[in-house]
C-alpha cells in the first residue's frame, strides 16, 4: 500500500454515517457540553489542515520526482545521441567512462 494513502487514512479517521441516518436509527444518550464540543470543532479544523498540508506535500512530492526523472530522460536522450549508444543497460563511471552490460550470448547448437 502506498505510504501517502496509509497516511491519509490515518489522518482522516473513521467513517460515520451521515447525522440525518443517525438521529433517525440511532439512539441519544448524552449531549456534549460546549467546552467539549469546542474542543471537537479545534479537533476536527486541525484534521482537515492537516489533510490540506498532506495533499499539498504529496503533489510537491511528485512534482519533484516527476521533475528528476525528466530530467535524467532527457540528459540520457542526449548521451545516446551524442554518443549513438544504442539501447542496453548504462553505467557511467566517475572518470566519465561509459559501460554496458553485455548481451547475454544466443544459445547456438553446435
Amino acid at each position: 500500500m502506498d505510504i501517502f494513502e496509509m497516511l491519509k487514512n490515518a489522518i482522516t479517521g473513521q467513517q460515520v454515517p451521515d447525522d440525518e441516518t443517525v438521529a433517525k436509527t440511532w439512539v441519544q444518550v448524552g449531549k456534549l457540553s460546549p467546552e467539549d464540543d469546542g474542543k471537537r470543532r479545534q479537533i476536527n479544523a486541525a484534521a482537515v489542515a492537516r489533510r490540506r498540508e498532506h495533499d499539498m506535500y504529496a503533489k510537491k512530492m511528485l512534482a519533484l520526482k516527476t521533475m528528476n526523472a525528466a530530467e535524467s530522460d532527457e540528459w540520457w536522450h542526449h548521451i545516446h545521441k551524442t554518443y549513438g549508444l544504442p539501447e542496453g543497460n548504462y553505467h557511467l563511471h566517475e572518470d566519465g567512462r561509459i559501460f554496458c552490460l553485455p548481451k547475454e550470448p544466443k544459445n547456438e547448437k553446435t
